[in-house]
């Protein structure tokens, strides 16, 4: 097997395990799978006959196991982009309707606090658009200080805590990170101010 093929094959049956065989959802399973984490798991999603000749190839090349965890990482992102970007669009749905649906806000509180919504989200656009601009991710302090301005608003931290679990992984890189964040840079810019929950507002 070249290292491709063994990507390949350890991608889709961990993309399989996770679409239907996880307790936990699609995207907390793939990032517990992040490539930094390939040596743990591989063995448990090969056969016998696939382990033995991966070691076979690895005892005979000095660089084949970091070529298949580069083929891995390639990937894995593939698979991960669109489901941080659907999860994304979700939880953001679900501040949204933390505050439309809160029975204890009247409409001018539940007015106020949308509008506060917005504005913090545009506000994280623009902080968003400036790492893609400069190709510099932001700090983990400024992440931190977007997450609980966001919960601060909504009073909601669902949102936080996958996006906390997903930049485990990808600090890694000013390029690993700058790729993550064009997918949250297109889903503001597919929906202008009201973010990901422009549909829901106009059904509502």
């Amino acid at each position: 097997m070249e290292p491709r093929d063994v990507a390949e094959l350890v991608m889709d049956r961990v993309a399989n395990y996770c679409e239907n065989n996880s307790g936990d959802s699609p995207l907390e399973c793939l990032t517990d799978h992040s490539p930094d984490q390939l040596d743990v798991f591989v063995d448990a999603y090969l056969d016998e006959e696939e382990d033995n000749e991966l070691n076979e190839a690895i005892e005979n090349s000095d660089n084949f196991w970091d070529e298949v965890k580069k083929e891995y990482e390639s990937l894995w992102k593939e698979t991960m982009s669109p489901k941080v970007g659907g999860s994304l669009g979700d939880e953001l749905q679900l501040l949204y309707e933390n505050i439309v649906q809160n029975d204890e806000l009247d409409d001018a509180s539940k007015a106020r606090r949308l509008q506060a919504y917005d504005e913090v989200l545009d506000k994280f656009a623009d902080a968003i658009k400036r790492a893609l601009q400069n190709k510099k991710p932001l700090s983990g302090d400024d992440l931190d200080y977007w997450y609980k301005k966001i919960g601060d608003t909504v009073f909601g931290v669902k949102i936080m805590a996958i996006m906390r679990k997903v930049f485990q992984f990808y600090p890694r890189s000013t390029l690993e990170l700058t790729g993550l964040f064009r997918i949250f840079h297109d889903c503001f810019q597919f929906y202008p101010r009201s973010t990901c929950t422009a549909s829901s507002r106009s059904s509502g």
